[in-house]
């Protein structure tokens, strides 16, 4: 009896130690992408990636990552060095067009959520603290750095959202139907603001990991 207790415990303490080290290996993975991000700044981003286009800013949740345009699947799996890599990248929709940043545009940047915090994890934050005014004071308007220019863009809508829900579509036919789905994201959020319905937005999305959804969606849009 004391063997074969002896056996079950030694086992189940091996499959602790080997998860254990499992989880060990993918923060040490994860917290070398971080360094390597770590060396683009808003001002060398360009010359690191032919394939970048902007980078973000949200300094109150310490994010700061160049944003990449290529197809919709390369930055999944790839850094912004090109590289192998689960970190993949933050990469804008491959229907945008930031020659006309301006005009009644959908920017989506997508990203994933890493363990480290890294990423696109911190934007849960807002969800957690969208009627937080401390929150807002320092998290309302982030900076989208376009080729050489800094735009800003103010804070519209925070939900949950399905993978098939239609919140990522890119161009609008004319100033109806974009206006209706500004309507139709106001509806979604749990935050409230007005809304301009000549001006571009941009939207934040990465996975999510309860039930309320299988997307988190920050949506932002643009100051003059």
């Amino acid at each position: 009896m004391k063997k074969a207790l002896f056996i079950t415990s030694a086992f189940f303490f091996l499959i602790i130690v080997v998860c254990g080290g499992i989880l060990i290996g993918y923060y040490v993975d994860d917290k070398k992408e971080e360094e390597k991000y770590q060396t683009v700044t808003e001002e060398n981003y360009l010359a690191h990636n032919d394939d970048g286009v902007a980078f973000l800013r949200i300094d109150g949740l310490k994010i700061a990552y160049p944003v990449a345009q290529k197809d919709n699947e390369w930055y999944l799996t790839h850094n912004y060095f090109g590289e192998e890599s689960e970190f993949g990248c933050l990469f804008l929709d491959e229907q945008n067009d930031l020659k006309n940043y301006a005009v009644k545009q959908n920017l989506v940047i997508y990203g994933h959520s890493m363990r480290t915090g890294a990423m696109f994890e911190p934007l849960k934050q807002y969800l957690y603290h969208y009627d937080d005014e401390e929150f807002l004071s320092e998290n309302e308007v982030i900076t989208l750095t376009i080729g050489q220019t800094q735009t800003k863009w103010k804070l519209f809508s925070v939900f949950y959202a399905s993978s098939e829900e239609n919140y990522i579509q890119t161009h609008f036919y004319d100033e109806e139907e974009y206006t209706a789905f500004l309507g139709n994201m106001y509806q979604k959020s749990m935050y409230k603001s007005t809304y301009d319905a000549t001006k571009s937005i941009l939207t934040l999305s990465s996975c999510n990991y309860n039930s309320q959804g299988d997307r988190r969606v920050v949506q932002f849009q643009l100051l003059d």
